[in-house]
């Protein structure tokens, strides 16, 4: 069996990330930019048959102690802040997009697999967090409202905020409640609906055309799942006779609502503008 050894170069490098202070601060260190830019270009190289540099990230828990907490924490300096989206987003990259059906058919990926499933599952987990979604959205919408013509920055940011959107959703999980449903009802929440529309109906910038599309895919591929997990964690063991099923018929209904609520608002607004980019642009 193949044993994965904490990789002090990369060690070196996430500590020079930052760290959290207390519950609600992140104190970025000086070279943070820096650090996160060379995590994505290793991230870019990551050998596609070991995963070695996600899977020393994982061990780090990368996303717990320093990306969550700069997207929620650090409102100062929004380069440091699409680091993180970016690295977030390819850290959570689904297993199939990395991997040839050669590769992932080798009996020596097995270990490689069950490592990253669980690094994926807690990338989902985290996601579930309302504070967070809420700062992702706010992101995307401080861009929008900031840029008339979107900067090269500016579209990075929202990409790459789709692109992480897309892969969590994606995620599939298995030994736990999956929370895929709290988290797009988070984003209806945060106002989802209105800023999806926006960015479909924004001129040109024909790249956010397939991550809207995926991430929209993903929103309706879940919406089956009969589970409520805020709903099962909200229960006490007196509500297993007549309160339970209350509630959660109750959130399963707001659920439902949301989303047809998204669907109509996209449809009369968005919808045929998404699908001319598509036929124009790809």
């Amino acid at each position: 069996m193949e044993f994965c050894v904490m990789d002090m170069g990369l060690h070196g490098l996430t500590s020079n990330i930052g760290a959290l202070v207390g519950e609600d601060f992140y104190e970025v260190a000086d070279s943070c930019e820096e650090a996160l830019e060379e995590l994505s270009t290793k991230l870019d190289e990551d050998d596609v048959c070991t995963l070695h540099v996600r899977r020393q990230l994982a061990i780090g828990q990368i996303i717990q102690k320093d990306l969550v907490p700069i997207i929620k924490y650090v409102k100062t300096d929004p380069m440091i802040i699409a680091d993180a989206i970016k690295v977030f987003a390819k850290v959570s990259m689904p297993l199939e997009t990395l991997e040839s059906p050669v590769i992932m058919g080798l009996r020596s990926t097995a270990q490689v697999h069950q490592e990253m499933q669980g690094l994926l599952a807690e990338a989902k987990k985290v996601l579930a967090d309302e504070k967070l979604a809420e700062s992702i959205l706010e992101e995307m919408r401080t861009v929008l409202d900031e840029e008339t013509t979107l900067s090269t920055q500016g579209r990075d940011l929202i990409y790459w905020s789709l692109i992480l959107l897309r892969n969590v959703l994606s995620i599939q999980v298995s030994d736990m409640v999956d929370p895929g449903r709290i988290i797009v009802m988070n984003l209806l929440d945060k106002g989802f609906a209105g800023l999806f529309t926006d960015l479909v109906n924004l001129p040109g910038n024909k790249e956010l055309a397939i991550p809207l599309v995926q991430v929209l895919y993903q929103i309706y591929s879940g919406q089956h799942t009969t589970s409520l997990p805020e709903a099962v964690a909200g229960l006490s063991l007196e509500d297993n006779s007549c309160g339970a099923p209350r509630k959660l018929v109750n959130r399963d209904q707001e659920f439902r609502e949301k989303l047809q609520a998204f669907t109509m608002e996209f449809v009369a607004k968005g919808m045929g503008t998404l699908i001319q980019k598509l036929q124009r642009d790809i």
